[in-house]
């Protein structure tokens, strides 16, 4: 998969997408929500909203919020692999979305007094050397939620 990248024409700030195909859904997503959800998305998600205005009285947004707001829910919405490490433990790698990958970080360390699983994305580069594809340890993260779930 190659990414694309996005420069907006009004700030030449630039937006990262997984593929055209992640940024056009990002853009079908935009086109059928309304502003006042897309803004609590994207403050609900870890987006800056302080950055989002473009005045001091909250009334005008910055020239890219769209973007912005887009490249948040692609990153969240597509699929692509997690490490998983824990401290003195054998590293696990599933693929899912960040919302399931953070899910399965939760339920690991459930019951434990301090979080010792964390996980980050790995870029596709990463995933290919790891050779993940036909890694037999490697996981679907929906496949082990629904397991744990059903449990």
């Amino acid at each position: 998969m190659t990414t694309i990248t996005i420069t907006n024409s009004d700030t030449g700030n630039s937006f990262t997408f997984a593929s055209r195909g992640v940024h056009e859904a990002a853009m079908d997503w935009y086109n059928a929500t309304s502003k006042a959800d897309l803004i609590a998305y994207y403050e609900a998600n870890g987006g800056d909203i302080a950055s989002f205005w473009a005045d001091e009285s909250h009334t005008r947004l910055v020239e890219d919020w769209a973007d912005r707001v887009m490249e948040l829910w692609a990153r969240n919405a597509t699929e692509q692999w997690f490490e998983f490490r824990a401290y003195n433990s054998q590293t696990l790698y599933g693929f899912g979305t960040v919302a399931e990958a953070d899910q399965y970080a939760d339920a690991m360390n459930a019951g434990k007094e301090i979080n010792l699983y964390d996980f980050k994305p790995l870029t596709a580069q990463q995933a290919a050397e790891l050779n993940l594809e036909s890694n037999s340890e490697a996981f679907s993260l929906e496949d082990e939620l629904r397991a744990r779930a059903e449990s």
